[in-house]
């Protein structure tokens, strides 16, 4: 209809470029001279491209009888594309570098999308879209297995799979003792630098990884490949290593130390006031602490008469009598 076409001229801005295109392409040859007709090609240079329809829009109006004007609305979307292919091909040719339009004209890019999901080439011009991989416009985030990502990157696991997702940080040793990577963290807003990091190491020249935290350059707490543990120290001898004082800073808290075989706590019972207990805990320089229990006699006084480094120590009463329950406990 007159009215519809004529809103549809007035937002060319808005119609669909092949449409246009084959539009314009077909009524130039075959209602303007063709004088008229090259002088528009080559004035193309003129006239961005998307004011194609602008353009017919004007002409159409100021030359074209209402009935013609009709039925060229009318079968617009009949025409051949190849039309807009000729006319886009003369406008390419007229401002743009042939390295560039060529392959445009020969090798057209196809596939399909989806609103906010990353592209990608599925082939040499073909592509398409990763449905877990999503970016949120509304505030710049992307989410993976999420499309309302609640941090800049926020990474689910698929509600089909088991277990939380997985972070793969892969990587040769660069020289500088990085074996896997590091995640590191920065502050941009005085300093500029990085301030803290989780980095995977290979310590020496041994074919082992070691997960090193640092906190403003240096060593906070390291694990190296044998699970033991330096906290302010990168010296991993023990299975945790301490640089400082350790504090249980709330009223009850305990060190739990486990008793039993070789145990370097545990009871004994006194037998005509000695006994030798067995334990590779013990060393020639170990600091022994004994205390008499509430069960059996208890008259004398408590010492530690030997040591056999790594095997066993002795305790005795000064009392040959005594039988009691003796707690010890070993500091090395």
């Amino acid at each position: 209809a007159q009215a519809t076409f004529a809103t549809i001229a007035q937002n060319g801005n808005k119609l669909n470029i092949t449409d246009t295109a084959a539009m314009l392409a077909a009524y130039l040859r075959s209602n303007v001279a063709q004088a008229t007709y090259a002088t528009l090609i080559q004035d193309a240079a003129k006239v961005k491209y998307t004011d194609t329809a602008a353009m017919l829009a004007a002409y159409l109006r100021s030359n074209v009888a209402q009935a013609t004007y009709a039925t060229i609305a009318q079968n617009a979307n009949k025409l051949n594309i190849t039309d807009t292919a000729a006319m886009l091909a003369a406008y390419l040719r007229s401002n743009v570098a042939a390295a560039t339009y060529q392959p445009l004209l020969t090798n057209p890019i196809t596939g399909t999308g989806s609103n906010g999901y990353f592209s990608y080439w599925s082939g040499t011009n073909t592509e398409s879209y990763v449905s877990p991989l999503y970016f949120n416009s509304s505030n710049s985030r992307i989410g993976y297995n999420t499309t309302s990502p609640t941090t800049e990157f926020d990474f689910r696991k698929s509600t089909t799979g088991t277990g939380g997702p997985t972070l793969s940080l892969a990587g040769g040793n660069d020289g500088n003792g990085n074996l896997g990577g590091k995640i590191a963290f920065r502050e941009e807003l005085y300093r500029h630098t990085e301030v803290a990091s989780i980095a995977c190491e290979r310590p020496g020249s041994g074919n082992v990884a070691q997960l090193n935290v640092y906190v403003e350059g240096s060593s906070a707490m390291l694990i190296d490949n044998t699970r033991n543990i330096g906290i302010g120290t990168t010296t991993t001898t023990d299975k945790v290593n301490i640089n400082g004082n350790l504090s249980l800073i709330t009223a009850g808290n305990k060190i739990k130390i486990a008793t039993g075989t070789n145990a370097s706590v545990g009871t004994v019972t006194l037998s005509s006031g000695t006994i030798t207990v067995n334990t590779t805990a013990v060393t020639s320089s170990s600091i022994i602490f004994l205390t008499a229990q509430e069960t059996g006699t208890y008259t004398g006084m408590l010492r530690v008469t030997a040591r056999v480094n790594n095997t066993s120590f002795t305790i005795t009463s000064t009392a040959i009598t005594d039988n009691c329950v003796v707690a010890y406990q070993i500091f090395n």
